[in-house]
């Protein structure tokens, strides 16, 4: 129970407080790096150069992982019902929490006749790319 807050603080922390802490690991290496060569202190220098060399890591793998917009949990795998084999094997794929099957269970005006206003605004179902997949291949991806 005392684990879930810090986690849920760890994962809120946002992009601009990760930019500066590595901007401020970067100064502090550069700082140290310069000092320790004006004053002739080498182990000052060499733990100047391991500070940048670590941040220049850092900077390089967060952009290889970087994608703008996009979270690892932001992904959804929908299944249809009749796919249970399909269902599984996206669980051992992407989790229990990323997949569901499709509850959809078609049109609810189907018997009945339009009312003569539309009162609805727009298409509640934007998506139909999303149908399309889901009816063709048995499942879909979809970003949320």
């Amino acid at each position: 129970m005392g684990l879930a807050p810090a986690k849920a603080a760890k994962r809120n922390v946002d992009h601009g407080t990760r930019r500066f802490l590595l901007a401020a690991m970067v100064l502090i290496g550069f700082i140290t790096f310069v000092g320790g060569d004006l004053t002739g202190n080498h182990p000052v220098r060499a733990a100047g150069a391991l500070v940048l060399g670590a941040a220049g890591v850092i900077a390089i793998v967060r952009g290889l992982l970087w994608r703008p917009g996009r979270r690892a949990d932001s992904v959804v795998v929908i299944v249809r019902q009749d796919q249970p084999a399909l269902y599984e094997r996206a669980v051992r794929a992407f989790g229990s929490a990323q997949v569901l099957y499709d509850r959809r269970l078609g049109e609810r005006r189907k018997g009945r006749s339009a009312p003569p206003i539309e009162q609805r605004q727009k298409e509640r179902r934007q998506r139909a790319d999303v149908d399309f997949e889901i009816k063709a291949f048995g499942s879909a991806r979809v970003r949320l």
